[in-house]
């Protein structure tokens, strides 16, 4: 190992142990069958991890700029607070729907937060045919905290990921650590150490509920051009007949 990498280990390893010691990340959101959803998102990091983004006013300045740029995430509340040693970001909103999210402008606003941020967002993917969908989500903890390999364990003990999805249906597939409600309820927990040793991703499959309010409103407007087209072509066999 060269010189100069030896020392660039060293110093990642010194900020990380100044930046990681209390992270703690809680996500929670519920999908509806329309395919809008809500999100109740808690993240928890150093105090002087926060001061590299300018602090509290920085971080408020970083989450408008990104809800800018993101129309389909409306934000209910954003909550920043912090003591001397953490500081503690909570956002809800909601969304119209979960697959405007994976469209290429949105990914471009997630490109554009700082690398911890867009790391712990990690990446979406989903695929659907017919009435399957296939999802699946890769965070980037390892990225998010590079040198963080180096800390020992009692630097991270007590430190958990927990992300929480509500499901309208019940999953026919997955790799989640809890699954409750019938299948509807999913949970990924993890110690920070655990998040720390590879790329976590989640994953499901599930069959789409039938858009019944979709259906509804295609159901009204074909009986309402039926009822005029029948009456038009009545209106042309009294003229034709005359």
């Amino acid at each position: 190992m060269s010189v100069k990498r030896h020392i660039q280990l060293v110093v990642a390893a010194i900020l990380t142990s100044t930046l990681v010691s209390c992270i703690d990340v809680h996500e929670e959101i519920w999908l509806n069958p329309d395919g809008s959803g809500r999100m109740d998102l808690a993240y928890t990091i150093p105090a002087s991890a926060a001061k590299l983004q300018g602090g509290e006013a920085g971080i408020h300045q970083m989450i408008d700029s990104f809800l800018d740029r993101t129309h389909q995430i409306h934000c209910s509340r954003c909550d920043i607070t912090s003591d001397a040693e953490r500081l503690t970001i909570r956002f809800q909103g909601s969304f119209e729907s979960a697959l405007d999210l994976l469209n290429p402008s949105i990914r471009k606003s997630f490109e554009k937060l700082p690398p911890t941020a867009s790391s712990l967002i990690g990446r979406i993917d989903v695929q659907h045919s017919g009435w399957g969908l296939d999802f699946s989500r890769t965070i980037y903890p390892n990225k998010a905290l590079p040198g963080a390999i180096f800390l020992p364990s009692s630097q991270v003990r007590g430190r958990n990921l927990t992300y929480i999805m509500h499901l309208p249906v019940g999953v026919s597939d997955t790799n989640a650590t809890h699954v409750s409600n019938a299948g509807r309820t999913l949970v990924w927990s993890y110690s920070l150490s655990q998040a720390l040793q590879k790329p976590i991703i989640h994953h499901f499959k599930a069959s789409i509920p039938i858009p019944w309010k979709w259906i509804a409103t295609a159901a009204v407007i074909l009986t309402t051009s039926w009822l005029l087209l029948r009456k038009f072509w009545s209106r042309r066999a009294s003229i034709t007949d005359e």
